[in-house]
């Protein structure tokens, strides 16, 4: 099984605690490549381990995530990105949606949740690899997340009409 780099970065130190807690990391081939407590750091972390998947806060200081992985997109780092949040607020989830990012989870995390997205992107960056497959954000589950993807794509559309 192929092993994938994963960084996490948030500034509460008990939030990273749980996320390793709470995720297979074993099962899922996965490893802790680094953590950061801020944007900055996390920004520097992620250009020297260059990971898959890259699990952030939205609100931090210094950087936060949003402006993060703008950085990274403008220098085409195509690592998987789930936002982990306290918060329920329109603007950072329109912000998640336009990097791409596999989802937006608020805290607490459930352990459900982390895990099936990490199995999705697990499961993607093996596609990636194997058949070369551009990974864009669009792997949700189709059951729970027809409306997700309606007003994504409605989010989307108006977004981009504004250029």
């Amino acid at each position: 099984m192929k092993k994938y780099k994963v960084v996490i970065i948030d500034d509460e130190p008990w939030t990273r605690e749980s996320i390793k807690q709470l995720a297979n990391l074993k099962r899922l081939g996965l490893e802790i490549a680094g953590e950061a407590s801020d944007g900055e750091y996390g920004l520097e972390l992620i250009r020297q381990t260059m990971p898959d998947i890259i699990l952030t806060d939205v609100n931090m200081p210094h950087l936060n995530g949003i402006e993060l992985m703008n950085i990274l997109r403008k220098e085409k780092n195509d690592a998987l990105v789930i936002f982990i949040s306290g918060y329920d607020n329109f603007e950072y989830i329109r912000g998640a949606l336009k990097v791409d990012a596999v989802d937006y989870l608020l805290k607490p995390v459930k352990q459900s949740e982390l895990n099936h997205q990490l199995e999705q992107c697990v499961y993607h960056l093996n596609n990636r690899e194997t058949y070369g497959i551009e990974v864009t954000g669009e792997f949700l589950n189709e059951k729970w997340a027809g409306r997700f993807y309606e007003m994504r794509d409605l989010l989307k559309s108006s977004l981009n009409s504004n250029k």
